[in-house]
């Protein structure tokens, strides 16, 4: 299994060491392995937010803002799990949203940041699993093949894999993959929208790339996908 990755991002050479530093006597006591990256600045930390699980994330970033790559994180729907952490306890309110878990002010960095890692870290675990060596996160959707399945991933690959659609659905269910028509399987965490024609035709959306939901499929997919989002609701 691959490891987690943390990351932290702060402006500030010295709190981010401090983060750093946390982190890493939190990792000798945890059962589960997680490595560690730092960011000074937005830019190159949204060229890099594939890959992240966990975002330790300041709010004033020289001229950006946290806020900002909260809102960037949300719209594209990447899973990570953000928790801010800030001097200024004025932006409290802001730093809500569907990924956030919660705000650390700098001050208390020692004494909360254990409790939220440790939580943040337990989530993500329940969230991940594995065919083979594939993290499951990575994988877009499912396409029948015949008697194989294609195992469409995030990085643009299709992994030729030896497995009926019903079986894939039966591994799969418990990690927000979800049937949507007899040749796709949808993986719930990559769904921007979900759109239904007045003559009843229905589609759901992974980003650009359209796909049709059966009229047998519709109802519990809808019904998923709400659920999906309400667990999602739980980082906050």
């Amino acid at each position: 299994m691959g490891k987690l990755n943390v990351a932290v991002c702060d402006d500030n050479r010295s709190y981010r060491r401090e983060i750093i530093a946390e982190c890493e006597k939190i990792r000798e006591k945890c059962n589960v392995r997680f490595e560690i990256s730092e960011f000074d600045n937005v830019k190159v930390l949204k060229e890099n937010l594939k890959g992240i699980d966990i975002l330790l994330l300041d709010i004033e970033l020289g001229e950006d803002s946290g806020i900002e790559v909260k809102d960037y994180i949300e719209e594209n729907r990447l899973d990570i799990i953000i928790i801010f952490i800030s001097g200024f306890r004025s932006y409290v309110m802001k730093s809500f949203g569907l990924n956030v878990m919660g705000f650390i002010d700098k001050s208390e960095i020692a004494e909360l940041l254990p409790r939220y890692l440790d939580k943040a870290i337990s989530r993500r675990m329940e969230d991940i699993g594995y065919i083979d060596d594939i993290n499951l996160r990575s994988i877009r959707y499912i396409q029948s093949n015949g008697v194989y399945v294609n195992l469409c991933t995030d990085d643009g690959n299709k992994i030729l894999y030896r497995d009926s659609m019903n079986n894939m659905m039966k591994r799969l269910e418990q990690y927000d993959f979800c049937r949507a028509h007899r040749f796709y399987i949808i993986n719930l965490r990559y769904v921007t929208k979900i759109e239904s024609s007045p003559e009843g035709k229905h589609h759901v959306f992974l980003g650009k790339e359209k796909f049709k939901i059966s009229e047998s499929y519709y109802s519990t997919f809808r019904k998923k996908f709400s659920e999906y989002g309400r667990k999602r609701a739980g980082y906050i």
